[in-house]
């Protein structure tokens, strides 16, 4: 008797997960990727500069732009953007900060697309105090509203504070700066 209620039980749930159809129904987020123990330790070598994320768009998502902005001269200013239209329902993107360059790569099923600055001229690497935070966890996206991913901090004092993505980066008091953002929009690209 529990062999048919499993069964009926089963093709029930396979009935619904096929009724389901391919739409999303996620909210539009970002988080850092998963991967097997093997490629997580040997991701670790390169933790401090390198980070995985898988991005999941909502089907209200039309365009994304991944920005990065450095702290010149008493200011943050933009220096560099992605932007285009959503495609897919996910994609897998990789940031990868090393001293005062940027990369960014969009992971695809047969091979990725990279585009950065190989010197973004932060001058951070002359700081001698440099601090830095980034997502490290499952963090929904809302339309319009720029959201840090990763931002990177230095000042010439013998310490930096405690950086948090809660807020505005650019409130902290600091003299070199390096900061990644996503922003998701419902109107495409022009």
């Amino acid at each position: 008797m529990k062999s048919i209620a499993l069964s009926i039980l089963s093709i029930l749930l396979c009935i619904m997960v096929a009724s389901c159809g391919g739409e999303s129904e996620l909210p539009t987020s970002i988080a850092p990727s998963d991967f097997s123990k093997e490629t997580e330790d040997a991701l670790e070598i390169f933790a401090d500069e390198l980070q995985y994320y898988d991005i999941v768009y909502d089907d209200t998502v039309k365009s994304r732009s991944i920005a990065v902005s450095i702290y010149s001269d008493g200011e943050w200013v933009e220096v560099g953007k992605s932007y285009g239209n959503v495609e897919e329902s996910s994609e897998r993107i990789a940031i990868q900060l090393a001293g005062d360059s940027f990369e960014l790569y969009r992971i695809e099923k047969d091979g990725h697309e990279k585009s950065g600055y190989p010197s973004l001229g932060s001058g951070i690497e002359s700081a001698t105090a440099v601090g830095s935070t980034r997502i490290d966890e499952y963090t929904e996206l809302t339309i319009g509203e720029e959201t840090p991913i990763w931002v990177k901090l230095g000042n010439n004092g013998s310490s930096m504070a405690e950086i948090s993505l809660d807020g505005d980066f650019r409130e902290y008091d600091c003299d070199y700066g390096i900061a990644v953002t996503i922003t998701v929009f419902d109107v495409s690209a022009e």
